[in-house]
């Protein structure tokens, strides 16, 4: 039980540090394509300064903002590699052993779970439960042992066997013996019993608080589960909104009817709102990972949770 626990543990982990390198990933794409949008804003502002529709400010402002990108291009790239290398070190791999993550970093709804449901199947299938329940039933076997050492204790012996000076004259002959024991005084016993009794009591109360912990967990895991999932449908209305924006001001600046602050404006709204939908998807799944090692059976739980939406 012990060894299934410590497995739990490093599966929660594992999959903790395989998040942290999606949610990089998804941070270098994003600020890839940031890069990207500046690089056309640059373009544009270019073409309409040649045309006399543009100032130099606005050149050199698309310019500061393609400059700005870049640098948190890099930033974001740097941050994503570092990721790989500490999920490559925590898989046991050599940290230079080039990684690509087998999938983008997405959001799938869940059915929301009661945790009243929840609760007893997580106590048998909770490994850390399961062996404090093995170690608590050892002990109570010891008790047992215990007294029986103050019984009477009754032993029977004999033996048979063949007696004589020729063949002919040869006779049966045997001997049983039978012998009972009473413990007087043991003071061992005594002070064994009351160890016992304390261990028991000791382990009692570890179970008591380890059931009060994993509803704690189970509740705690489906409240950042709810707040999660919330965060999320705000962050992508909030992302669609900040790329509306981004568009009207782009057509404004090309129309000639703004200048390119509008749009700078919008870039940075949007890369606010980007980062803000990564965060909430990030902590959307990270729930997912902390409600399957609640649950007990952690593996089998990741696995269907990121496979069924």
């Amino acid at each position: 039980m012990d060894l299934q626990d410590a497995r739990d543990l490093i599966v929660r982990s594992s999959a903790a540090f395989y998040l942290n390198a999606q949610s990089a990933q998804a941070r270098e794409d994003a600020a890839q394509s940031r890069v990207t949008d500046s690089s056309t804003l640059l373009k544009l502002a270019r073409d309409k300064h040649d045309a006399g529709t543009a100032t130099g400010v606005d050149v050199l402002r698309a310019e500061v903002q393609l400059a700005n990108d870049r640098q948190a291009q890099l930033v974001a790239g740097n941050q994503l590699q570092q990721s790989l290398l500490v999920l490559a070190r925590n898989l046991g791999m050599t940290p230079g052993m080039p990684l690509e993550l087998a999938e983008p970093l997405r959001y799938q709804a869940l059915k929301q779970p009661e945790a009243e449901a929840l609760a007893p199947p997580a106590l048998l299938k909770r490994a850390d439960y399961l062996s404090l329940a093995s170690q608590r039933q050892s002990l109570v076997e010891q008790q047992s042992a215990n007294r029986a050492r103050s019984y009477p204790k009754l032993s029977v012996n004999g033996n048979i066997g063949e007696i004589g000076r020729s063949i002919g004259g040869v006779q049966t002959t045997g001997l049983i013996q039978g012998q009972i024991d009473f413990t007087i005084f043991d003071k061992d016993r005594n002070g064994e019993a009351q160890e016992l009794a304390s261990r028991v009591k000791r382990i009692d109360d570890q179970i008591a608080d380890l059931r009060r912990g994993i509803e704690e967990e189970l509740r705690e895991a489906l409240l950042n589960l709810d707040s999660a999932a919330e965060q999320v449908t705000v962050a992508q209305e909030g992302q669609e909104l900040a790329q509306r924006e981004l568009e009207l001001a782009q057509d404004r600046f090309r129309q000639g009817t703004a200048n390119n602050v509008e749009v700078v404006t919008a870039q940075d709204e949007l890369a606010r709102a980007e980062g803000n939908t990564i965060l909430a998807v990030s902590s959307h799944v990270d729930a997912k990972f902390a409600l399957a090692r609640a649950m007990g059976d952690t593996e089998k739980n990741i696995v269907q949770f990121m496979r069924n939406p």
